[in-house]
């Protein structure tokens, strides 16, 4: 029979035990549901390592509801000017930043030197 190490202490996963992991594990428990029902220090890891070994499927999923959705509110865009799905800004190169960035040019002063007198 295989056992399984917790701390120093190691607990058998005996027939009746499998059993009661796969019925909880085919009802769509979770691992760490089913962990707390097999108590004896099994851990959520310990289901999900066992579940693997024994090749049991993925489970079944139950419809969270029977009801059809509402339909998504549209939101308006969050830059009007912007055509839909154009980047806010491009992601290439200088060169296409200077077409956002104006670029003045600076007025220089041209500064006469003065000799120092002694």
């Amino acid at each position: 029979m295989p056992t399984q190490v917790i701390g120093n202490e190691k607990m058998p996963w005996t027939d009746e035990r499998v059993e009661l992991l796969k019925k909880l594990w085919t009802e769509g428990h979770s691992a760490s549901q089913i962990a707390a029902r097999l108590g004896m220090g099994v851990t959520r890891n310990a289901v999900i390592g066992k579940v693997h070994r024994l090749n049991l499927s993925g489970r079944v999923t139950q419809p969270r509801s029977t009801e059809p959705r509402a339909p998504r509110k549209t939101r308006e865009p969050s830059h009007p000017g912007r055509p839909a799905g154009a980047p806010s800004m491009p992601s290439t190169g200088n060169a296409v930043l200077k077409t956002f960035v104006r670029v003045e040019p600076v007025q220089r002063r041209r500064h006469q030197i003065q000799p120092i007198k002694a």
